[in-house]
């Protein structure tokens, strides 16, 4: 996808958040564990607790999903405004909540298709301060690099 890419720099000179490189590390976790990304998860929020926390998939209701914000500017003749989709979830002809069509986040679930909730995240936040306090060793070194 993008192995052909001119670094953004050398690497340990300089830090940029990408979902792209969430999706690399996500590879090699998968490569490493053997295990897929999503039962990587899975385990982990099972593990810690975090019963609010899911990988955004379209194919089920989330309960207390958050709407997507849009705003209508044009609502032309030809195409019917009950049928537009401007959240995760639409009214069919019938009055019936059913999500809308599918779209595929799966390739991007480790840089951003993770839904929570702030109690879970604090779950996660406080796992990685005292459960796992080498994780956090290795963020921090990590994240302090010249910004030259």
């Amino acid at each position: 996808m993008f192995k052909d890419d001119d670094l953004i720099a050398e690497p340990g000179k300089k830090f940029s958040y990408t979902t792209h490189g969430f999706t690399l590390a996500s590879a090699v976790l998968e490569k490493a564990s053997g295990k897929e990304f999503k039962k990587l998860v899975e385990d982990l929020t099972f593990q810690l607790g975090m019963r609010h926390t899911t990988l955004d998939v379209n194919k089920r209701v989330i309960p207390n999903r958050t709407k997507q914000v849009a705003i209508l500017l044009f609502c032309y003749v030809e195409v019917s405004c009950d049928s537009v989709c401007f959240s995760y979830y639409m009214r069919n002809d019938k009055h019936t909540l059913e999500n809308c069509p599918e779209v595929d986040n799966s390739y991007k679930w480790a840089g951003g298709g993770i839904l929570s909730d702030v109690a879970d995240l604090l779950t996660f936040a406080n796992a990685i301060l005292y459960r796992y306090p080498s994780s956090l060793k290795i963020i921090v070194a990590e994240t302090f690099v010249s910004q030259n």
